[in-house]
């Protein structure tokens, strides 16, 4: 019975022990954990933040532009009448194919003809009135030293044979007024084209002139080569030049590129959309397009200063402004304010603040900063290399 009562106090000793090293080791793991998590953050600090990287790359020197234009016929113009009458004959209908000189339509003017018979009837009594008084003039040349005709005679006849000499000129060129109206009355074309309106029939009374009050009698479109407009945008204009070849499609006919050229520009930009109106031509000897027709015009313009271009995940947004974040040749990161131009979608243009050599840390942190040393996470993309750490490119 005294046994057992001997053994408690061991007990309550050995228990006592037991707790006070649990206690012990309670206390000291943290600061084991705290010590080796410095560790591991020094050592992480000396090795540099772990990042991945990619190489910025140099913009190409030609840009293709894609941009939508119109055609146009390369010669186009209504006709109107010049000559008012009746037209006698029409030869001509929409779509058809006409030829320099080639008669149109004729126009019957009763009155024009009446009028330029007595034109000519005038005209020859003006001639005959000359010879009259070119002969009296003659003969009183003749009796002039006998002194049977005055001086003033002879003075006063002088003017009469140039009045006569006169009265024929305006005669003349009276007559070659009508006929030259009456020429009108063939209606022909002017160029080879095609006949884009027919507005008149046989029969119709036309009146001579132009203008939205007076019904013209066609339309007449040389369609073998077209216009194209484009309007180029300002960072592109300066490298449009002529004989610039382009390549045009049309989406009713995909399986075929046609080949134009650039012939003229405007010479300066249009202040309200700061693009330069350019002309190209287009030949269509198959009259494939049509004037009118929608089309896209792809131009290789090539460019004196191209910038750099770098992915989008790259960008680093602050209140200052659009930054990189630059792995140095001492493997430290150099944020870099850039200048953005166009945007590609996975790839941007920077037109200031790199030149293209640079190695750029990928989906940067908030928390890089300049001077932080950094550790390349696997091979950089591109082959890039780490960018000097002179700041005063």
């Amino acid at each position: 019975m005294n046994a057992p009562k001997s053994r408690r106090p061991l007990v309550l000793v050995a228990a006592a022990l037991l707790g006070f090293a649990g206690l012990s080791v309670a206390a000291v793991l943290p600061r084991l954990d705290r010590r080796a998590a410095l560790a591991q953050a020094k050592a992480r600090a000396e090795a540099g933040t772990k990042v991945s990287a990619v190489a910025a790359r140099q913009a190409p020197k030609e840009i293709l532009l894609t941009l939508p234009g119109g055609t146009q016929a390369i010669q186009e113009t209504t006709l109107y009448a010049r000559t008012s009458g009746f037209l006698s004959r029409r030869l001509v209908d929409i779509g058809d194919r006409v030829e320099p000189g080639q008669l149109l339509a004729e126009i019957e003017s009763p009155e024009l003809d009446q009028e330029l018979e007595r034109a000519v009837v005038r005209l020859e009594e003006a001639r005959a009135n000359v010879t009259i008084t070119r002969n009296t003039l003659q003969r009183m040349l003749t009796l002039l030293p006998t002194h049977a005709v005055s001086e003033q005679e002879v003075d006063d006849q002088k003017v009469r044979v140039n009045s006569a000499e006169a009265a024929v000129k305006a005669g003349e060129a009276d007559v070659r007024r009508l006929e030259a109206l009456q020429s009108f009355e063939k209606v022909k074309a002017p160029f080879a084209g095609t006949i884009t309106a027919r507005n008149v029939d046989k029969g119709a009374l036309v009146t001579s002139g132009s203008g939205s009050t007076v019904t013209s009698l066609f339309s007449i479109a040389d369609t073998s080569a077209l216009r194209v407009f484009v309007d180029v945008p300002q960072n592109a204009a300066p490298g449009v030049a002529e004989d610039l070849e382009a390549d045009v499609s049309v989406r009713e006919i995909p399986k075929r590129i046609f080949r134009a050229k650039v012939v003229r520009t405007a010479r300066a930009l249009d202040p309200a959309t700061r693009t330069l109106r350019t002309e190209l031509v287009l030949p269509n000897q198959d009259g494939a397009l049509l004037p009118g027709m929608y089309v896209q015009v792809k131009l290789r313009v090539a460019r004196e200063n191209p910038g750099v271009l770098i992915p989008a995940r790259t960008l680093l947004f602050r209140k200052e402004g659009p930054r990189v974040v630059v792995v140095t040749a001492d493997k430290k990161a150099e944020l870099r304010a850039v200048t953005l131009g166009r945007d590609f979608g996975p790839e941007i243009e920077v037109t200031q603040g790199l030149d293209g050599r640079e190695l750029l840390v990928e989906n940067p942190t908030d928390d890089l900063e300049s001077g932080q040393l950094v550790r390349l996470e696997g091979p950089s993309e591109n082959g890039g290399k780490l960018a000097s750490t002179d700041k005063n490119r």
